[in-house]
């Protein structure tokens, strides 16, 4: 599980108490009998114990800081196995602490099962090495393996329950990420209609009554004589002038019914707190057509829901451009990648919807090359 800086050090602070509890009666005996450290068992369970305190830090930055959660379960492997060489020396009498340690960590790179699977082999390792090298009843030895296990699979249990609702948490941002910028879109969206609405009720009601009424002082500047005539020309000039007036009115409200998608893009990207989004765009980024505004914000939006559930990965670039009058949206990722690509609902659904629009998608992956996603829209003059 992806861990946050608070998260990584509560783990790692809970780590150090529970190694400390493992090595503080071996401390004691040392201090009490300083004569003892020149015997190779005790040298070896000092020398094992510290060297378990490296490799728990060495565990959290492979897997937190670098990135590298595989390196980090061969090192809690490693480790596992350093404390079953210190419980069978045995020399604190807390020795099978360090066993929780190791079954919590594997619980933070394993499903449950796998912790499980983890926690038994250990276990049964444990017993076996304590009925093989040290001089204790099979019962003594059994009872303290059971309670042990008793320890490591709470432990399991505590941090599966710590991932699945930081796993919750990170679902509920991007859903709420993507509420946000749906609502921006709307937001503009009904702003165009309406100013679309309120034009074309300009043009058709008032051009209507304008041409009409233009046309009639047209017969009456025919009829009148005089003075009176005088007065029917600037009053069709008026009517002409009006009608120019509301022309260039509907005209402007017209031009001005674009979609910006910035911040919609910003507040979707922004929403997503695992991988780590590398995102560019040119701003603004604009759309006269609010069905093509929404295209891209759809193809954006999938990319970040497919990397977030399937990709396993830690980092995702995205990349919004024109070129050669296209938009172009490029999107990558460290994942896991696979074998082959099974297009789902949402890819799917991505590929028809830019189709209508005469675009275009690509995708291609490997195992362990990432999955890459490419779209391309054409773009319409006076458009993105």
């Amino acid at each position: 599980m992806e861990r946050d800086d608070r998260t990584g050090w509560l783990e790692l602070g809970g780590g150090l108490v529970a190694w400390l509890a493992a090595g503080i009666p071996w401390i004691l005996i040392m201090a009490g009998q300083p004569e003892l450290l020149r015997q190779p068992q005790h040298q070896a369970w000092g020398i094992g114990w510290v060297a378990f305190f490296g490799l728990l830090f060495l565990v959290e930055h492979l897997e937190h800081r670098s990135g590298s959660p595989r390196a980090a379960l061969v090192i809690v492997g490693v480790a596992s196995a350093l404390a079953l060489g210190l419980v069978s020396l045995d020399l604190s009498g807390l020795a099978g602490v360090l066993l929780v340690i190791t079954a919590a960590q594997a619980a933070f790179l394993l499903s449950v099962r796998g912790g499980m699977v983890w926690v038994l082999a250990q276990t049964a390792a444990m017993v076996v090495l304590e009925a093989t090298y040290r001089d204790i009843p099979l019962r003594w030895v059994i009872g303290g393996g059971m309670a042990f296990l008793g320890f490591q699979i709470f432990a399991v249990v505590t941090v599966s329950l710590a991932r699945r609702e930081r796993h919750a948490r990170e679902e509920l941002a991007r859903v709420n990420a993507e509420l946000v910028a749906t609502r921006e879109l709307l937001a503009d969206s009904s702003r165009i209609a309406e100013r679309v609405r309120i034009s074309r009720e300009l043009h058709d009601l008032l051009g209507h009554h304008l041409t009409s009424l233009s046309l009639n002082l047209e017969v009456a500047s025919h009829l009148a004589e005089g003075k009176t005539r005088k007065h029917v020309e600037q009053a069709r000039s008026m009517a002409r002038l009006l009608m120019s007036d509301v022309r260039e009115a509907v005209r402007e409200i017209q031009e001005d019914g674009a979609v910006d998608l910035t911040g919609p893009l910003r507040s979707l990207v922004a929403g997503v707190p695992w991988p780590k989004v590398h995102f560019s765009m040119p701003e603004p980024l604009v759309s006269d057509e609010p069905e093509r505004a929404h295209a891209v914000l759809r193809c954006v939006q999938e990319i970040l829901t497919n990397s977030v559930r399937h990709a396993e990965a830690e980092n995702l670039w995205i990349e919004i451009r024109r070129q050669d009058g296209e938009l172009v949206v490029q999107a990558r990722d460290d994942g896991r990648g696979a074998r082959e690509i099974r297009p789902g609902g949402g890819l799917t659904g991505m590929r028809e919807r830019l189709e209508k629009m005469q675009g275009h998608l690509s995708f291609d992956t490997a195992v362990g090359a990432g999955f890459t996603v490419e779209a391309r829209l054409p773009l319409p003059e006076a458009s993105v």
